[in-house]
């Protein structure tokens, strides 16, 4: 018999798409469903895209791994945490994603964009995660531009600027 005492294992859930603007969390033992709005349904794909980027068909990896979770603790790299004032990681922003947590495309913008800065800030230049973070941003910048077209005075799609 099972020891009563312990804890079952939380049991991992996964983002299902249904809709256009709608999400459900779903595991086998609960199921909520989210209402996005349009910003946030395309924050959800752009970081679905994001995430599984990859810059060459050889990778067996997805570099976005390096991004998804800080892998820093605080009691193991306290010097991370003084040098990088603002620590945030993808899986951050999904969970602010999810929570419709995001008051603008501008501020969404900064918290990808400030991801790869952070990690371009602490890795030297020349290391494979200082490598990915600076092709993540154009990343980052490509698929805004996807996302969250700029329409000029005339009607005609033109490009973002000054959003950072």
């Amino acid at each position: 018999t099972p020891d009563p005492s312990s804890k079952r294992p939380e049991k991992k859930r996964k983002l299902l798409r249904t809709s256009n603007d709608t999400f459900s969390s779903s595991s086998s033992s609960s199921s909520s469903t989210l209402k996005l709005d349009t910003l946030h349904s395309s924050l959800f794909q752009l970081w679905e895209e994001l995430r599984y980027t990859r810059f060459s068909p050889q990778l067996s990896e997805f570099p976005s791994r390096h991004f998804l979770a800080l892998t820093f603790s605080k009691e193991d790299h306290p010097k991370y945490y003084e040098t990088i004032k603002t620590p945030i990681d993808l899986n951050c922003i999904l969970e602010t994603i999810k929570k419709n947590g995001y008051k603008s495309e501008r501020e969404a913008k900064r918290e990808f964009l400030l991801v790869f800065k952070n990690a371009m800030y602490w890795y030297k230049t020349g290391e494979v995660q200082y490598k990915e973070a600076e092709q993540f941003k154009k990343v980052v910048e490509s698929l805004w531009n996807k996302y969250f077209p700029v329409v000029n005075g005339d009607g005609k799609l033109g490009k973002e600027s000054g959003v950072v």
